[in-house]
């Protein structure tokens, strides 16, 4: 495991800083008065907290500030992407496609109109827009972080004046060796803390590691591989028939590998697919410890469906939903299936978000669209 060669690397590193951190304390020895630099360190000490708030408050600021144009130069990227995209869009529809485009799936036909372009010039324009507005953000936090960098350099500056106070004598010995004698104990106790947590980590994760290699073991076992081989098969071939798809060899699922789309053509092709989908959510929900995600399936209806498919379709996904999954349905007509579910009839054309919802829905997802953005700036 990666994490057990990281966390040795980090024992090593940290043992040996303690050892050399040994040896050079031994060779001086101290026998000292405090009382004696009892105003010097008083005066040190207000100065020390004085600077270190000052300069924390500032870096927290920077530190923001470079978050927020982190976050605005990501936008900006994004933003120009989908400049360039709209943009060819535009350019593609005006001077390539015929006024009627046929749809190659489905053979539904559409009008390549005025509307259609300019809607996707409007588009255009409202990403223009916004690289501006953008821009003038980047160039304000830009401005904010160089000013708050001089401020921080200021502060930095005035932190030299402890360097003043250490450096006084009295009775032949400094201030700084006063303070860094009684350091080093805490030091020491810090890089012996440590080591003690590296060493419980390397335990825990040599645990893990032991039991990740037992399970391993038993995932890449021949006997369990060809079981679910023959699940698949077996599996697969009972979805074709309960589709009523006969034109599938059977050869062509002797490997889990083999992909549908490549065998199957005409008005079974749909069906086929299902079948085949259901096949590897069955797979999952019996072999794998993955969590589900929500099964969305739109129009199951392709390529004119008869009556009687369409029938057998809809009763194939309403009776197969593997347990505890969310299956997510998006059909024009339900037939007379019976799903015995919510129905969520959408009423606005070309519209599946509803504006009423919006703020209920983005209270709820702003918090994972933040951790988002933070792990998408600083890789956590």
């Amino acid at each position: 495991m990666r994490a057990i060669d990281e966390i040795e690397k980090e024992r090593k590193v940290t043992n040996n800083i303690l050892k050399e951190m040994r040896e050079k304390f031994l060779q001086t020895d101290f026998n000292i008065d405090i009382e004696i630099f009892q105003d010097e360190i008083a005066e040190l000490l207000d100065e020390c907290e004085r600077l270190k708030k000052i300069e924390e408050d500032t870096k927290y600021k920077l530190k923001d500030f470079y978050n927020l144009k982190a976050s605005v130069d990501s936008q900006i990227v994004i933003v120009q992407q989908a400049l360039k995209e709209t943009h060819l869009d535009l350019v593609f529809v005006s001077k390539t496609l015929p006024s009627h485009v046929d749809c190659p799936t489905c053979g539904a036909n559409y009008e390549n109109n005025f509307m259609e372009r300019f809607a996707i010039a409007d588009d255009e324009e409202r990403c223009k827009d916004l690289l501006i507005e953008l821009t003038k953000d980047q160039i304000e936090l830009t401005n904010k972080i160089l000013d708050t960098q001089n401020i921080l350099s200021d502060y930095i500056s005035q932190s030299n004046e402890i360097d003043t106070i250490l450096e006084k004598k009295k009775e032949g010995l400094r201030l700084k060796d006063v303070i860094d004698n009684f350091g080093r104990n805490h030091l020491h106790e810090v890089f012996k803390t440590r080591i003690d947590d590296l060493n419980t980590q390397l335990q825990e994760n040599a645990i893990k590691k032991g039991d990740l290699d037992v399970r391993l073991k038993a995932l890449e076992n021949k006997d369990r591989k060809q079981e679910i081989v023959e699940y698949y098969r077996r599996t697969l071939s009972r979805f074709l028939m309960e589709l009523d798809v006969h034109s599938i060899n059977q050869d062509f699922y002797n490997s889990i590998t083999n992909l549908i789309e490549n065998v199957e053509t005409g008005s079974s092709k749909p069906r086929a697919l299902i079948a085949y989908y259901f096949t590897f959510f069955f797979l999952m929900e019996k072999y794998s410890t993955t969590t589900y995600c929500p099964i969305v399936i739109d129009s199951p209806n392709q390529q004119d469906q008869d009556k009687e498919n369409i029938d057998q379709i809809l009763n194939f996904i309403n009776s197969n939903q593997p347990d505890s999954s969310q299956l997510i349905l998006g059909v024009a007509e339900l037939y007379g299936a019976d799903f015995n579910c919510q129905i969520i009839e959408l009423k606005e054309k070309y519209s599946l978000l509803q504006l009423a919802d919006y703020e209920e829905i983005n209270e709820e997802l702003a918090p994972y669209f933040d951790k988002m953005w933070l792990r998408d700036m600083f890789g956590s």
